[in-house]
């Protein structure tokens, strides 16, 4: 009954998140995905992003306070990243004390974290801090992995459509700006392409 109850809560999350490019958004169903299956404190979703590790906070979701001591480089979702591996971590052993004992506060007990790949490559890792010490069981870790599995091709997607996107907002100010420069100007201009034609004047 339980796994058909994980099979019924990803469906829901795949025919919230089937036409979405927003990367918030489909975080945030996945975290609203786990809560349904699952009883935790926190959760948290990094991905790499032009070289770097980001996490991906969905507007609403926690108080952007509790992030502001966390730094992705000590967090086991980074340790994910890296290896390429599950990684596991009781509270108590956690490096930086700051993040330990908010940790603790917030009532956590152990921090387990999936990477997320991508055609063999690792793009993202899941965090998830749970009320118990022992980690996930097989049942939760079978459903973690399945919607890590749907999440690597969406987190990609929506990577790549936020470039494309910025890529074309860049191309439009570029443009904007020539024209305001060629309009402006008290100066002859003139653009030629590589066979020497004049393209502009």
């Amino acid at each position: 009954e339980a796994r058909e109850q994980d099979f019924a809560a990803i469906n829901r999350y795949l025919s919230e998140t089937t036409n979405t490019t927003e990367l918030e958004s489909i975080v945030a169903s996945a975290k609203r995905t786990i809560r349904e299956r699952m009883d935790v404190v926190m959760i948290g979703v990094f991905v790499r992003r032009e070289g770097e590790i980001v996490r991906i906070i969905p507007k609403g979701t926690y108080n952007p306070q509790t992030f502001l001591f966390l730094d992705e480089k000590d967090y086991v979702g980074y340790e994910a990243i890296q290896t390429g591996t599950m990684q596991h971590c009781v509270i108590d052993t956690y490096k930086d004390e700051v993040c330990r004992e908010t940790l603790r506060e917030l009532g956590g007990h152990s921090v387990v974290s999936l990477p997320i790949r991508y055609e063999g490559k690792t793009v993202g890792a899941l965090s998830i801090v749970l009320k118990k010490r022992e980690g996930l069981d097989r049942r939760e870790c079978s459903f973690c992995r399945t919607l890590c599995g749907y999440l690597s091709s969406q987190l990609n997607n929506a990577l790549l459509y936020d470039r494309l996107k910025k890529e074309l907002a860049d191309r439009t100010r570029l443009e904007t700006d020539m024209d305001l420069i060629f309009r402006e100007s008290i100066d002859c201009i003139a653009i030629m392409d590589t066979e020497g034609r004049f393209s502009r004047v």
